[in-house]
């Protein structure tokens, strides 16, 4: 379920719900993203119709920040967890990992994608990575 949150519509739910949500997306093989939202992008939503298009459309809108789960207390009166890029992309790698779910990574420098190549194959050495991307070293 979504909450208002001035400008953006956050995604709510125990801490867990989202790593199980974006399991079964990709396990359905569902065309998603997720936005990882903290006070800046509720800012730009609040300045930008368009951006706040895009961050609400998305499947998810994470509450990536305390005073967004604060928000969410004082407006809609529930408390939130924060969800926390963070937290969630290496909890989101090791259960990819544990149910063979392949991952795709896009964005970044090609250094930083290669660095994080070296160090999912030490951590992580069952995970399926499907490919890495880098718009930076694109002509």
């Amino acid at each position: 379920m979504k909450k208002k949150l001035i400008s953006i519509d956050l995604t709510t739910g125990n801490y867990a719900s989202f790593i199980d949500r974006q399991i079964t997306m990709a396990q359905e093989r569902t065309s998603t993203y997720t936005c990882v939202s903290n006070v800046h992008m509720l800012v730009e939503a609040y300045r930008d119709a368009s951006f706040a298009e895009v961050v609400n459309q998305a499947d998810m809108a994470t509450p990536d920040g305390r005073p967004l789960t604060w928000g969410l207390k004082l407006i809609h009166g529930f408390d939130q967890d924060r969800v926390a890029g963070l937290d969630l992309m290496p909890d989101l790698i090791a259960e990819a990992e544990k149910k063979g779910i392949p991952v795709y990574f896009y964005g970044g420098t090609p250094q930083m994608l290669e660095a994080t190549d070296r160090y999912l194959k030490k951590t992580h050495p069952q995970l399926q990575v499907a490919g890495y991307y880098s718009p930076l070293s694109a002509p």
